[in-house]
């Protein structure tokens, strides 16, 4: 017989299956005993006889600070972004692969059209988007994945 260890839905930290630890009735989140206890106070206990108190106990927070969104998960920040980006979650693996080691003391990168070597190039203020050059309008839609513009030049 082995323990097995959840995390905690609240704060992350992580808790054994054999020790303390409380659940939310309102999204079934395993929750350490502090986030629990504060969860508890915060929104109380299922009803006596109520469904949620006869499957998660008399003990269960009626809901949390994530099913009542007064908390953020990483995930779901990650998720919207992809969303709000068009991208998805391989393109960013890739994204972040490629710009990995980028900074060299070396060389520095310049930006210049592929296309026609014009130093004229225009992008928008965010860290995604297209980028384009000004003189013959070569276009890139995503200018974080494999950007041609992005040129090595020794220093």
């Amino acid at each position: 017989m082995g323990v097995d260890f959840y995390a905690c839905g609240i704060c992350g930290d992580t808790f054994p299956d054999c020790g303390e630890y409380g659940t939310c009735a309102g999204c079934e989140e395993m929750l350490c005993t502090y986030c629990h206890e504060k969860q508890v106070k915060k929104y109380g206990t299922p009803e006596e006889g109520s469904d949620a108190e006869a499957y998660f106990g008399e003990d269960a927070a009626n809901e949390c600070d994530l099913c009542s969104s007064k908390v953020i998960r990483d995930a779901d920040i990650i998720d919207y972004l992809l969303g709000r980006t068009g991208l998805s979650k391989d393109e960013v693996v890739q994204i972040i692969e490629s710009n990995r080691g980028i900074k060299s003391k070396e060389t520095k990168h310049i930006l210049k059209c592929p296309e026609c070597g014009s130093d004229q190039v225009n992008q928008f203020r965010s860290p995604m988007g297209e980028i384009w050059c000004g003189v013959c309008n070569f276009k890139v839609p995503h200018k974080e994945i494999e950007n041609p513009f992005v040129q090595e030049v020794p220093q």
